[in-house]
């Protein structure tokens, strides 16, 4: 939800920002860039290209044009209701910092474990495993930058778990996030297994997606 309308821009322009969202910033830029509480100066365009439905799994790809002359592209591969593969891949040219965010509902917490795992536990006691690969996982709450905090109704702001997974490396490149939401798997053990899911990128390449079960 909206922190706040007009009381605080700041607040306002953070929770409209991309870094308040599970999104991906290159070189630290947003999306979209506001102007005033309401409008925007710069409002980025996207587009959905393949959506696979089958028994076997949910497969979306979607595009957008924000970090022009950079192209970023989601894709995300649901296996079921409890395990998801969302894959960022960034094509271009030039030396870039990428940052990739996940923020966690408050009911969540999560602790590191291990350089690109991460522990996921409910207020319930339920528990699920994040991983990413490809670049620093950093994990707030509360942060005075403003990350970290989560607004679940107007005026209204609490502390929340967020991920961040940072790379510096040149374009093009591409980060992966794995969910599992099954169980939690023992520390240093993943089992993986791939599905080929065609691209409908220009080149006709094939996507892997990787999946722990």
């Amino acid at each position: 939800a909206t922190a706040t309308y007009v009381m605080d821009r700041r607040s306002r322009d953070h929770f409209r920002s991309t870094r308040a969202h599970n999104a991906l910033t290159i070189d630290d830029r947003s999306q979209s860039h506001p102007a005033g509480p309401f409008h925007w100066t710069k409002a980025a365009d996207a587009t959905a290209g393949r959506i696979v439905h089958n028994a076997r799994f949910d497969y979306f790809e979607g595009q957008t044009d924000a970090y022009a002359p950079l192209m970023h592209q989601r894709l995300v591969l649901a296996l079921d209701d409890e395990r998801w593969v969302i894959g960022d891949r960034v094509t271009g040219s030039g030396r870039h910092e990428a940052a990739l965010y996940w923020h966690l509902d408050p009911t969540w917490s999560a602790s590191l474990n291990g350089p690109d795992r991460v522990q996921l536990t409910h207020e319930s006691g339920s528990r699920a495993e994040l991983s990413m690969t490809g670049g620093r996982l950093e994990l707030s709450r509360g942060d005075a930058s403003g990350l970290g905090w989560m607004s679940p109704s107007y005026g209204r702001v609490v502390p929340a778990d967020v991920l961040c997974c940072r790379m510096l490396r040149p374009a093009p490149f591409a980060m992966a996030t794995l969910i599992d939401a099954t169980r939690l798997l023992p520390a240093g053990h993943t089992v993986v297994r791939t599905l080929e899911v065609l691209s409908s990128d220009a080149a006709g390449t094939t996507f892997a997606g990787a999946a722990m079960r």
